[in-house]
């Protein structure tokens, strides 16, 4: 189905980087579930920049950096966090913490010099203008602060580490909706940013229907009986 949608989406803006873009996020969505969530570091970067290509799908051109950029940092040390609470093995070692905040850096540095040169070298036809800081900017860094208090409320009333790793990967998930809507707030209008919000309700939904299906059919499975030892 993303396939077959970005090739019309594609076909109807002229994009047909947008497609090449589905195309390599699926790559990686594939190699995280063959491979990346047991190599640890590698998988837990991989994360952030499934959500940093799937952003920047509709709109190759990269009008304004900034929004992947905080998707893929969000992403990458939510999944982090969340790790250590749910404390998962192997533990993160000393190495895996280098791998995985030097990857994020290298990524982060490598796109805002590709976006600056492009912007500089290209004066006759400018590539993006995505470097752009303005007052806008104000209203996703004040929704990262919200998700950083958001956190620390989880981390305090959760008596259970592995309980609050899986609340704040939850809610994490669902805090990309409200990165989208406050830049579409800032940057596009509050009309289409209000529209863009009815997802998060939604997605709430969606999640809470899959648990609900899932321990309905884990219920409706035949009781697998061992042998005790004697």
């Amino acid at each position: 189905m993303a396939i077959v949608g970005g090739a019309l989406y594609s076909r109807w803006t002229g994009q047909q980087m947008s497609l090449l873009l589905v195309g390599w996020t699926g790559i990686l969505i594939a190699f995280y579930d063959l491979a990346g969530k047991y190599l640890v570091a590698p998988g837990l970067l991989v994360l952030g920049l499934i959500r940093f290509f799937h952003a920047i799908i509709p709109a190759p051109e990269l009008p304004l950096l900034w929004h992947p950029l905080l998707l893929l940092n969000h992403v990458t040390i939510l999944s982090v966090v969340a790790y250590v609470w749910e404390e998962k093995r192997p533990a993160l070692t000393k190495a895996h913490w280098w791998g995985v905040l030097g990857g994020l850096a290298a990524v982060d540095v490598l796109s805002l010099a590709l976006v600056y040169y492009r912007r500089t070298t290209l004066a006759e036809n400018p590539w993006t203008d995505g470097l752009r800081l303005e007052p806008a900017l104000l209203i996703p860094l004040a929704c990262v602060l919200a998700f950083v208090a958001i956190g620390w409320s989880i981390r305090k009333n959760t008596p259970n580490s592995r309980e609050a790793g899986q609340k704040l990967m939850l809610y994490g998930l669902l805090w990309l909706i409200v990165y989208d809507v406050a830049f579409v707030a800032g940057f596009v209008g509050w009309i289409q940013a209000l529209a863009l919000l009815i997802l998060l309700p939604l997605a709430y939904a969606s999640v809470q229907l899959m648990r609900w299906w899932g321990r309905l059919i884990a219920l409706s499975q035949r009781p697998d009986f061992k042998r005790a030892d004697a």
